[in-house]
């Protein structure tokens, strides 16, 4: 098959060299790197696929989501009595 290839004259200069030294056709060593260089490209190593495992969520052994809420209102208690005894409110003593 024909084609019009253009090539930048640094390329040209280093086929030409090889014409030299192997004897063969400018064409021949232009087919004979082209192959060479697409055989290393599809044999370049590919990137690995990249797996993303999820992590198992949930409370630790011992610990139940009911638990967790019991404390979350005993500590919602705890900082509401606080806030209480620093405003004075909700002391029952008169004056």
């Amino acid at each position: 098959m024909k084609r019009t290839l253009d090539l930048e004259a640094d390329l040209e200069a280093e086929l030409r060299v090889i014409c030299q030294e192997t004897g063969q056709t400018f064409e021949a060593v232009v087919n004979s790197v082209l192959r060479d260089g697409m055989a290393s490209w599809s044999s370049a190593p590919t990137t690995p696929k990249l797996v993303i495992e999820p992590l198992q969520t949930g409370p630790k052994p011992g610990i139940s989501f009911v638990s967790i809420s019991a404390l979350e209102g005993e500590i919602e208690e705890e900082s509401f009595r606080e806030a209480m005894a620093a405003t004075g409110a909700g002391d029952d003593r008169a004056p």
